[in-house]
């Protein structure tokens, strides 16, 4: 027997239920019982053990029935996503999409009021539509996430929008991509842009490294076909130096283009480029080498906002910070973002909408403190 993870998928009457604005009110069914032993037709038996302490869950990888212990103690297992759910015994702290929740803020970096949008779900993208795209209007607030509300371990990438500023979110689907034959396992740390034609482009990390250890770290760019749907463009950055590279964030000029990443200790990025016509990406647009750009910050948030790139990022201290620069390599200001919840754990990315210039939007992904 193979493995059984209920999901919801994309389909018209979804999005038009967005466009209606019905409200996502619950969760995702989550999937049905996961042994240690699970029998697939296609890859014969596939076995796992847990260590005492530890959940299996089954990480619904297409085909195969591969069981991941997720830990609920701190004993060092990663789930499918590459990030570990883990609660560590010692310091109580909780990390991991299951553990986070989804918030939109909005107003001055000094002061900001917060909307709850998502339970289990991390590292949002956020983007205002620039131009109509798939019946949404220009102005329509569209969010990615990863998505852990199947289960402890079972993460997709999701979309909501907002039509209204973001004071309420809609149109809940996870997102359905088309790999093109590439063999790759699933994809988290999505960032979203608009290309100039309307659809939709998401930047996201390969999670193959969970599974794969030895593989380089890719990001890839993907297009939308629907509103819920992405088919596989080219991959935009491998890196086989070792380091952990994770959570790419993209921040355009009016002719240039940066790309930040974490590192699991700083900030950093390949240099910049100029922007690529019609935001068609060639393959390995951004391999080269990548330089330290802040350091002692994680999981960077970047937008370009009066003649500045602005680089948020935490501080594995449960807070964030942003930092100036007018070339992006070269920050000179650093200021604490006063957020209105207290949170454990948190990333946040930002929105400059066009109407709103003396505001700002953040979608921020966390724990909040108990």
């Amino acid at each position: 027997m193979g493995c059984s993870v209920s999901s919801v998928q994309p389909s018209a009457s979804r999005w038009q239920a967005a466009t209606k604005f019905a409200l996502w009110g619950g969760k995702t069914p989550g999937a049905t019982g996961c042994g240690t032993d699970k029998d697939d037709t296609e890859t014969g038996t596939q076995k796992d053990t847990c260590e005492t302490g530890d959940t299996c869950v089954d990480t619904g990888v297409p085909d195969t029935c591969v069981d991941s212990c997720i830990d609920t103690v701190d004993t060092g297992h990663t789930g499918h996503t590459g990030e570990t759910d883990t609660v560590d015994t010692d310091t109580g702290e909780k990390n991991g999409p299951w553990f986070q929740d989804i918030y939109y803020c909005e107003g001055t970096v000094d002061s900001l009021s917060c909307t709850f949008v998502f339970e289990h779900g991390s590292v949002p993208s956020i983007i205002e539509l620039e131009q109509p795209a798939w019946g949404l209007s220009a102005g329509t607030l569209m969010m990615a996430f990863v998505d852990e509300s199947a289960g402890l371990g079972l993460s997709e990438i999701s979309i909501m929008v907002s039509l209204d500023d973001g004071l309420t979110w809609g149109g809940y689907a996870q997102v359905e991509f088309d790999f093109a034959g590439k063999d790759i396992d699933g994809i988290v740390d999505p960032e979203l842009i608009q290309r100039p034609d309307g659809r939709i482009g998401l930047i996201g990390l390969e999670n193959n490294f969970v599974l794969h250890p030895e593989e380089s770290r890719r990001i890839d760019y993907f297009i939308s076909t629907d509103p819920y749907a992405f088919a596989y463009e080219t991959m935009i950055f491998e890196d086989d130096s070792g380091k952990p590279h994770t959570d790419p964030d993209i921040v355009l000029s009016d002719d240039t283009i940066w790309m930040f990443l974490s590192n699991g200790l700083n900030i950093e990025g390949p240099d910049s480029r100029s922007i690529p016509a019609d935001m068609e990406f060639t393959e390995g647009f951004f391999n080269g080498p990548t330089h330290m750009i802040i350091p002692e910050l994680g999981v960077p948030g970047a937008i370009y906002q009066a003649g500045e790139v602005v680089v948020y990022g935490h501080n594995y201290l449960n807070q964030i910070w942003g930092n100036r620069s007018t070339n992006g390599v070269d920050f000179y200001d650093s200021f604490l973002l006063s957020l209105p919840i207290s949170f454990e754990s948190v990333s946040v990315d930002p929105l400059q909408q066009a109407s709103k210039s003396d505001w700002v939007g953040f979608a921020v992904g966390g724990v909040p403190a108990e």
